[in-house]
């Protein structure tokens, strides 16, 4: 996230002055072009740079101010205009250089060390990075910005340490720098400390609810946390800040997809890519709506479209990620073109058609993945581990009474153990029955269903409204210890029942001890 914001929507003072007496203008676009022209065309693209900018549209402002930061070789703001705008556009490389020029022409000015800074990190070079940051402090030693990105700096290099110490140190200079609290917030969620992140970004939002990077900050910190349906509210807010920003756009689509809203998500990531059509994290949030909405084929040929070699270069994490996703998709259709094979030859077991109907269903194929698994059951001749199986995929199908019989039907044969027991539970309680699911959840718990049946006991009590049972039933469900990314529903389901609450029983780390 950078920390640069351009000032104001019109043109600085100083860089008007410049403009108006042609004073920096590079002399070859001069001689190549009449002076007059290159001054108002000058003035008219820093100041559409500027709204392109403000409205999140980083490369269409980039094109713009870095035209102007070519032509006015000795006006500092147009090298650091042209220098934010880069590395929001994902050209970080490109911001070094213009930044570079900007810090020699005013090497005091806070704004453009700490963008340096930002820059030199975005490449992966934190030596530099720190370098830039602590001349910022030479200029003045309470920066929070400068101690924010000393912090970024230690944890990009793994100093715990250091990085909790700078972090503090920003916020002692500033206690309302709203962009440290979401740095910090991301660092702590990346240690599994939910309740801390949480409180974090929340401050953040607080403090600068006209800030679409804090806004941004938030919802991405809720979406890591699992908690995506209150990751819509600040995406949204982002979204209507800064209209033009891809980034935004693109984690409407992520949070979509995690909740599994797939149409919605196809739309958002069709809209980033209007944005910015080389976006490869929009790219990979479009092939997956369409993978898992069954459109395979629509889905590789997304990933399998071109970027230009320069967008390529600007954005390599971006690149990586991309290709990480057509090899999955890629692996994903060879599973199921091999699967179909072996559950098509007159040999085929119960596994297989399966493990066939469990492939289609994550491809978003219910209605084929439910009768593969009638003819797994058919096939099975009342092997209990296999009729267990098949009702979980019945389940996920959505076939949720005929789920329920078929695993009532294998206890007949051997007793439920605590996974099957939750299960049962889920499935009763999805199709209106909260009385067997809390008897399914009771009898799970005490069969070793662990953090999951008092997952279902809590669930049933909120929807109930016994905050004292929801209450007792999630904190027994922090001792059992869940998986970390689960931790955060806990946390906040717990808040919304005390707000003053501050669970003690969760691990350290949020794992089961």
């Amino acid at each position: 996230m950078t920390r640069g914001r351009i000032p104001h929507t019109a043109v600085s003072l100083a860089l008007a002055a410049a403009l108006l007496a042609g004073g920096g203008l590079a002399s070859a676009p001069a001689r190549a072009e009449n002076a007059g022209d290159v001054r108002q065309e000058s003035f008219r693209r820093l100041n559409e740079g500027i709204r392109q900018f403000k409205a999140g549209d980083a490369r269409a402002a980039a094109d713009n101010l870095c035209w102007v930061a070519a032509r006015a070789l000795s006006s500092h703001d147009a090298h650091w205009y042209c220098g934010l705008a880069l590395i929001q556009a994902r050209d970080p490389e490109g911001a070094v250089k213009a930044l570079e020029i900007a810090s020699e022409l005013e090497p005091k000015h806070l704004g453009t060390l700490v963008t340096l800074g930002d820059a030199f990190l975005a490449t992966g070079n934190p030596d530099r990075a720190r370098a830039a940051y602590y001349r910022a402090l030479d200029v003045r030693q309470d920066y929070s910005a400068a101690w924010d990105g000393l912090a970024r700096v230690a944890v990009a290099t793994g100093d715990e340490t250091q990085a909790l110490e700078f972090f503090g140190k920003a916020l002692e200079a500033n206690p309302a720098d709203a962009r440290t609290r979401i740095h910090r917030g991301e660092y702590q969620l990346s240690k599994n400390r939910v309740d801390a992140a949480l409180d974090d970004a929340r401050e953040a939002a607080r403090l600068r609810p006209d800030d679409a990077e804090v806004q941004l900050g938030l919802a991405r910190t809720l979406l890591r946390a699992r908690l995506p349906d209150q990751a819509l509210a600040p995406v949204r807010e982002a979204i209507r800040l800064t209209p033009r920003d891809a980034r935004a756009v693109v984690l409407l689509s992520e949070i979509y997809l995690a909740l599994d809203a797939l149409p919605e998500a196809e739309e958002a990531a069709r809209q980033a890519l209007a944005i910015d059509p080389g976006f490869a994290r929009a790219q990979v949030a479009l092939a997956e709506s369409l993978g898992r909405q069954g459109k395979l084929d629509d889905a590789l040929s997304q990933l399998g479209e071109t970027v230009s070699a320069t967008a390529a270069t600007r954005d390599d994490a971006g690149a990586a990620l991309r290709r990480e996703a057509q090899q999955r998709w890629r692996a994903r259709v060879t599973e199921l073109a091999a699967l179909g094979a072996k559950a098509t030859a007159g040999n085929a077991t119960p596994s297989d058609l399966l493990a066939l109907a469990e492939t289609q269903i994550a491809v978003g194929r219910s209605a084929e993945a439910a009768v593969l698994t009638e003819a797994a059951v058919a096939r099975a001749a009342g092997d209990a581990a296999v009729e267990r199986r098949a009702a979980f995929v019945l389940g996920s199908a959505g076939r949720m009474l005929e789920a329920e019989r078929l695993l009532l039907r294998s206890g007949e044969t051997r007793p439920l153990d605590g996974t099957d027991l939750v299960n049962l539970g889920v499935l009763r309680e999805l199709t209106g029955d909260p009385e067997g699911a809390g008897d399914a959840f009771r009898r799970a718990a005490a069969a070793g269903g662990g953090w999951a049946a008092q997952a279902g006991l809590a669930r049933l009590a909120l929807v109930a409204g016994d905050r004292a049972a929801a209450t007792a039933a999630l904190e027994a469900l922090l001792a059992a210890g869940p998986p970390p990314d689960e931790t955060a529903r806990v946390i906040e389901a717990l808040r919304t029942l005390d707000p003053a609450s501050r669970p003690s029983t969760l691990p350290a780390d949020g794992r089961k001890k």
